[in-house]
């Protein structure tokens, strides 16, 4: 499942990031012939003990499983518990109860929003964005505002993660129409927002930062702006600025992209205590097992051995499932912790063909660094000259790349072993 990037917003309607796939990268549902294979690891249902609400929801889902109302409410509740615990179950029990309106022609406006949620996550991308077209631009007038203004920021996000920033900023203004959205309101402080992101991934940082900074009202804004503030700084290089808007999201948005994010601000200091002592009571979301058994293995811990048997479950399952939409996942296993270049590049590749989020892009570099093919990179510097992307964290492993590559250019040629030498 793709990692949830964006807050809960209108309409108590979960968007979720936009990690650009083809409809065909759909996963194809996988039967095993052998009745007792394993094919997954699962948290117990009693992690639901906490959570009456979902249950009681899915159980009227289930009473009145053509009811629109009663599916709207359960997907929008399962989905909102996939991006806390990164479960994917709650993904498949969404995609379930869309299931009568699952390739309808013209469905309901709002049943047609969350089917774009939903293969979103499945990163049928193409999929996710014919829906939304028909919410959003001129034909889709007459439609609720508020729907209107979630389809618009969802639409932007989409286009956003396959790194179309130009295509992405009309949606964004449209959230500053007061026909779509009032002065004030939440979604119009989502659509400037929105604006101040862009500017800081296509342009100098600093101006967009600003206005993000200003629209955090003295950092008393939703945990949702401490995280744009927090990526924005950590692009710009500013890493303990960004670790500490990291932390004060995380205390009042506990999600797994949030967790992966500081997780990782983390791990660029080399700070493994500290990774460890976030991850501890973390949900068993696969990105973050990742980064756990990474540091429990930069620290030598005995625990490394069982994470990583469970990550190697879970990604077998993917293989035999031929789930294509984890490759991110897959390609940073092989790069960090099996220590495998080869195959790291080419799942770094085949994710990038997906989605082109500066972490694809530093994944890709890191990968052909390690594999010591160069060439490989290329469509990540020709991304950044044609979409001018601002990430510091792309330059320096750029940098490394080359420095790399010039190593092994001034490098002696290997001599042959002689017979004497060989005697």
């Amino acid at each position: 499942m793709h990692l949830i990037r964006l807050p809960l917003l209108l309409l108590a309607c979960l968007l979720l990031p936009p990690h650009a796939a083809a409809a065909e990268a759909r996963a194809r549902p996988f039967v095993p012939a052998d009745p007792e294979q394993v094919v997954a690891r699962v948290q117990s249902t009693r992690a639901e003990a906490g959570r009456p609400g979902l249950r009681g929801l899915r159980q009227g889902w289930r009473r009145a499983p053509e009811d629109p109302r009663a599916v709207l409410a359960f997907v929008q509740a399962a989905l909102q518990q996939a991006r806390r615990d990164g479960d994917p179950r709650h993904l498949g029990e969404a995609e379930a109860a869309l299931g009568p309106w699952a390739v309808a022609a013209a469905p309901p406006p709002e049943i047609r929003l969350w089917r774009a949620t939903v293969r979103q996550a499945q990163h049928d991308f193409v999929g996710a964005l014919d829906d939304l077209a028909h919410l959003t631009g001129p034909a889709a007038r007459e439609l609720p505002p508020a729907l209107r203004a979630v389809a618009e920021l969802q639409q932007a996000a989409v286009l956003q993660v396959q790194g179309r920033y130009l295509d992405a900023a009309p949606h964004c203004e449209a959230l500053l129409d007061p026909g779509l959205a009032r002065p004030g309101s939440e979604a119009g402080l989502a659509g400037a927002a929105c604006l101040a992101e862009l500017s800081t991934l296509t342009g100098p940082p600093g101006p967009g930062r600003e206005v993000l900074a200003r629209l955090d009202a003295g950092e008393r804004g939703p945990a949702w702006l401490a995280l744009l503030r927090a990526e924005a700084a950590e692009r710009a290089g500013e890493v303990d600025e960004a670790l500490r808007l990291y932390r004060r999201a995380l205390a009042t948005q506990p999600e797994v992209y949030v967790r992966v994010a500081l997780a990782d601000a983390l791990i660029d200091r080399g700070r493994w205590d500290e990774v460890l002592a976030l991850l501890a009571d973390a949900p068993a979301a696969e990105a973050l097992l990742l980064r756990r058994a990474r540091a429990e293995q930069q620290l030598r811990r005995p625990e490394a051995r069982e994470t990583l048997a469970r990550l190697r479950a879970t990604l077998d399952a993917q293989a035999l499932r031929e789930d294509r939409g984890h490759a991110r996942e897959a390609a940073w296993h092989a790069l960090h912790l099996l220590r495998d270049p080869a195959a790291a590049l080419a799942l770094a590749e085949q994710n990038w063909r997906q989605q082109r989020e500066p972490i694809d892009a530093r994944l890709l570099i890191e990968a052909a660094t390690a594999a010591a093919r160069p060439a490989a990179a290329e469509p990540v510097r020709r991304f950044l000259r044609e979409t001018g992307l601002q990430d510091r964290r792309l330059l320096v492993a750029l940098a490394a790349l080359d420095a790399a590559e010039h190593r092994r250019a001034a490098a002696p040629p290997a001599a042959s072993a002689t017979p004497e030498a060989r005697r």
